[in-house]
């Protein structure tokens, strides 16, 4: 039986602040039902309870772990965020505008690091970023018209499917993205070195990354340090 590694999803869980993964499945559907399974699959099977889930904005996902998890607070992927952003800045045609027009590049920039703002004074922060808009006389004005239409309805007004709390990582001093989840898919990937893979040469690679996690809670349980960050990341944090 020959696996698409591409159906592979896997839910992940952060002990003792170290990243590592709970469960795997491999199905070749999606929706929120499949998500159903394996969100309950990872409560029921691992032990797992939901305080914070950070997932990226596939509304089926959202509402799976609303179902399961209605306590949990859900956070919206930041790489996500900033990367639907800068897709609409492409279909509007403002990319190529982008890197010529300083004001501009700061105004798209200022809109993508409200995600960092607290959200008592979003609505303050939009304001000031707003005031520094290119005018009415910049070439592409129309084309921007239409991307601050889009960030409003879709990610500031109060009835849109992506609420604030879901986006906003202001405090989060944990992950902000699941940066972590799609790399970890990217080396099992490059070791597998094939798109379709026999069932049981996945289940093989599957059993050897669990025996590493294994390990490796073994080793911060015994009270070993997690890795450090990048020290680019520590700065960013700082």
């Amino acid at each position: 039986m020959s696996i698409d590694v591409e159906e592979l999803k896997s839910a992940w869980g952060h002990p003792l602040f170290r990243v590592g993964e709970y469960l795997y499945c491999v199905d070749k559907s999606k929706g929120e039902r499949l998500y159903c399974r394996c969100i309950r699959g990872k409560s029921d099977n691992c032990g797992a309870r939901a305080i914070v889930d950070k997932v990226d904005f596939e509304i089926a996902v959202l509402r799976a772990i609303e179902e399961i998890f209605p306590m949990a607070e859900i956070r919206g992927c930041n790489f996500h965020f900033t990367q639907a952003l800068w897709r609409k800045v492409q279909h509007e045609g403002l990319s190529g505008l982008y890197g010529s027009d300083p004001a501009l590049e700061r105004y798209i920039k200022g809109v993508m690091a409200l995600s960092l703002v607290p959200l008592h004074r979003l609505d303050d922060a939009w304001l000031e970023v707003e005031a520094e808009s290119p005018g009415v006389g910049f070439v592409g004005h129309e084309k921007l018209v239409r991307f601050k239409d889009y960030f409003i309805r879709t990610w500031m007004d109060n009835d849109t499917i992506f609420p604030r709390s879901l986006w906003n990582h202001h405090g989060n001093l944990g992950v902000r993205t699941t940066n972590h989840l799609e790399g970890w898919h990217s080396s099992l990937n490059k070791k597998i070195k094939s798109a379709h893979v026999n069932i049981y040469e996945l289940i093989s690679h599957l059993k050897k990354e669990e025996h590493d996690q294994r390990l490796q809670r073994v080793l911060l349980d015994a009270g070993n340090p997690p890795r450090p960050p990048k020290r680019k990341y520590k700065i960013l944090n700082d």
